[in-house]
């Protein structure tokens, strides 16, 4: 990344979330090897005079929360399953969060869009692809897996809640219902846990090995 393409982001990103010089103090749980950490945690503290408590791990939701709660803070940035893993810590109650004034992914603040990852920023051109090839839209859950006529073929792999019943067909059903053609899986598989990096997200090439 370029000096100025740093430099964009970080006052880009502090238009985005209305950031208030010296007033903000921000959890910096995202990784810096990954480029949204970089930006909101070193970049835009720097360019913005943001008070940073930095956490390496942020699986630790007690660690994370203590430090909202002893410091106050304003701003969680952090990606959906860490939010909704925070939102659904069982204790999450015992704990006083009414300092942040926001914990996004990157939703307006003014305009936040619930069950949505929010939308690019200024000048950010943005699409979900698989990690692997880089070629094909993919959905959370779901790989590529090959097929004798199409080449490849939606499979998505299914972590029901407890005491929830539903069958393959039911969900490829849904799936017909709710999605485009090419997203819908041709078939489903249920496990107990999906694979997961630091951070949260899928690491599909684990769920490609499982079916070797």
């Amino acid at each position: 990344m370029a000096k100025h393409d740093a430099e964009r982001h970080a006052k880009g990103f502090a238009c985005w979330t209305q950031s208030r010089k010296v007033e903000n103090v921000s959890i910096a749980v995202m990784p810096f090897f990954h480029i949204y950490g970089l930006t909101v945690g070193i970049n835009t503290a720097i360019a913005n005079a943001i008070t940073t408590i930095l956490i390496p791990n942020p699986r630790d939701m007690v660690r994370v929360l203590t430090a909202i709660q002893k410091h106050r803070a304003t701003f969680y940035p952090a990606v959906p399953t860490m939010v909704a893993g925070l939102n659904n810590f069982p204790s999450v109650g015992d704990y006083d969060l009414t300092s942040l004034r926001f914990a996004a992914c990157m939703d307006p603040v003014e305009s936040p869009r619930p069950r949505s990852i929010g939308v690019p920023m200024p000048d950010t051109d943005l699409k979900i692809v698989d990690v692997e090839t880089g070629e094909k839209e993919m959905s959370l859950g779901e790989i590529g897996v090959p097929h004798e006529k199409r080449g490849e073929t939606v499979k998505a792999f299914v972590v029901l809640k407890e005491g929830a019943q539903v069958t393959e067909d039911e969900i490829i059903a849904f799936c017909r219902e709710n999605m485009a053609a090419y997203k819908i899986p041709r078939s489903v598989e249920f496990i107990d846990v999906l694979p997961k990096s630091l951070v949260g997200k899928v690491l599909r090439r684990e769920l490609r090995e499982s079916l070797a």
